[in-house]
């Protein structure tokens, strides 16, 4: 890590991860083509890899329930294998207890080899506030950094501040840390400095329960971060504090 930079999180109980997203977050609601050909899953076409597709519909055919509905939200395709989040919206029908559950999914791009995946997260149907788990709150922080949304960052954080520290490796001077207070009124104002931002796709995250408090940790190109939380009013999950060990 290089000196201090403005950091720039997806709707979404060990997290997916922490990079940069490959495709814009699509719509989760069931579609007429989804109707009329349950195969089918909104968002499908952008996953190029034939075999891949392949996989992915049958995860969607395994996956199918009464009163949900499934879309590819984002997907990464480095090399042999497409890796996809896919939102599937659990609606009963009554606007409160609707919710998204997020699933981070490694499709194969060789037909012989098996699919892997895991829920990611629990996150909120639009217009509905909810609990999220360890999970959507780390995503709903991911798509916060990465749109520069302030005020999204600054109700994630805790009323107390979030603390920050910063560790690097310099030649000369060994170790530097830098340690910092910043206060939610300064995250709505200048959103959060210095931190590397993470990406659920392309990294793993582990979140570790401690009675009210949990921790998110995940490695981002050589960078280790921990993410601290812990619940406020209402039982919603606030962030205290925020660790980064840089090269």
């Amino acid at each position: 890590m290089t000196g201090l930079k403005f950091i720039a999180v997806a709707a979404m109980v060990a997290v997916g991860g922490c990079g940069t997203t490959a495709s814009e977050t699509l719509s989760a609601g069931e579609t007429t083509a989804e109707l009329a050909n349950p195969a089918l899953m909104p968002g499908v076409e952008a996953v190029q890899d034939e075999a891949a597709r392949d996989h992915l519909t049958q995860w969607h055919r395994a996956h199918r329930a009464p009163g949900s509905t499934f879309a590819l939200a984002r997907l990464y395709a480095p090399g042999e294998a497409t890796t996809v989040l896919i939102n599937q919206r659990v609606d009963s029908g009554e606007p409160e207890t609707c919710r998204v559950l997020v699933h981070k999914v490694v499709l194969p791009h060789d037909p012989s080899t098996e699919t892997t995946g895991a829920q990611v997260g629990v996150s909120c149907c639009d217009g509905v506030a909810c609990q999220l788990d360890a999970g959507g709150s780390m995503l709903a922080l991911e798509r916060a950094l990465k749109s520069h949304d302030k005020a999204a960052l600054a109700a994630l954080v805790s009323p107390r501040g979030v603390a920050i520290t910063l560790s690097e490796a310099n030649p000369s001077a060994g170790l530097v840390t830098a340690e910092l207070t910043v206060s939610a009124d300064e995250v709505a104002a200048k959103g959060l400095e210095g931190i590397t931002t993470f990406d659920t796709l392309r990294y793993d995250t582990q979140c570790d329960a401690r009675g009210d408090a949990i921790e998110c940790s995940c490695t981002t190109a050589g960078v280790q971060q921990r993410w601290r939380w812990a619940r406020g009013e209402q039982g919603l999950l606030k962030l205290t504090a925020v660790d980064e060990d840089g090269d």
